[in-house]
C-alpha cells in the first residue's frame, strides 16, 4: 500500500510530498512477557533480550498503537503518530535488530526492534507490521541485527 502524507509535523529537511510511508503498530518490548525458552518468566526490555526459540505473549492491557512510519534504512525509522498531542506527533529511532515472529498456527509477524527513541527515556520497542494478539505466543524464529551509524 503506498500512503502519501503532508504533515508540518515533519522532520525539517525530510522530503513529504512523495515519500512511501507504512503503517505499522507500537508495541513496548516491556509489553511482551517470555512463555516458553531461554528467557522464560522474563519480561522484555531491550533488544539484547531476544533469543531464537522464545515464545513471547503480549500481556494483557498491552495495546498494539497504531502508527505511519519511514524506514530509513541505516539513519533509522521515523514514526508519526496519527492521534498525539501536538509536540509528540514525530519521533525518531534506531533499528537495533529485525525480527520475525511466527504463531503455532504459521501466522508470520515480522518487526523492526527499536532502541534510543526520542522522548522515551530508554525503552525500548517492537515496530510490528501487523497486529500482535494478545492471547497467542510468537516464537521468535529469524532475528537480525541491524548496523546503524
Amino acid at each position: 500500500m503506498r500512503l502519501v502524507r503532508e504533515n508540518e509535523g515533519w522532520p525539517r529537511g525530510a522530503q513529504h510530498a512523495g515519500d512511501q510511508l507504512q503503517t505499522g503498530y507500537l508495541v513496548s518490548l516491556s509489553s511482551l512477557k517470555v512463555t516458553q525458552g531461554t528467557a522464560m518468566g522474563e519480561t522484555l526490555n531491550s533488544p539484547e533480550n531476544l533469543y531464537l526459540g522464545d515464545a513471547v505473549k503480549l500481556q494483557g492491557g498491552a495495546t498494539n498503537l497504531p502508527v505511519t512510519f519511514d524506514d530509513r534504512g541505516a539513519q533509522g525509522v521515523t514514526i508519526v503518530f496519527d492521534n498525539a498531542d501536538i509536540g509528540a506527533q514525530v519521533t525518531n529511532a534506531l533499528v537495533a535488530t529485525t525480527a520475525t515472529f511466527m504463531t503455532e498456527f504459521g501466522r508470520v509477524v515480522n518487526a523492526r526492534v527499536l532502541h534510543e527513541l526520542e522522548h522515551f527515556h530508554g525503552e525500548a520497542f517492537a515496530l510490528l507490521e501487523e497486529c500482535m494478539a494478545p492471547s497467542v505466543e510468537h516464537i521468535l524464529i529469524d532475528e537480525t541485527p541491524r548496523a546503524n551509524p
